[in-house]
């Protein structure tokens, strides 16, 4: 599977199975804010995942 497709399949994809579609899976205004931030593209590359740099929850920084 592409790693954009693997990404889409954790996030968006799961947001609309969740019925939460528009509000979660997406980084967009009026959506909630938890992500993380990596090193690297995950998008090109899936092994920089673990390289986790930040982490927020409902917008805030928490590590």
């Amino acid at each position: 599977m592409p790693a954009l497709d693997a990404l889409a399949c954790v996030t968006s994809v799961a947001a609309r199975a969740c019925g939460v579609e528009g509000r979660e899976g997406r980084i967009v205004v009026g959506a909630g804010a938890d992500f993380l931030a990596v090193r690297g593209n995950p998008a090109m590359d899936p092994a920089s995942l673990p390289d986790v740099q930040a982490v927020f929850r409902a917008g805030v920084r928490v590590r």
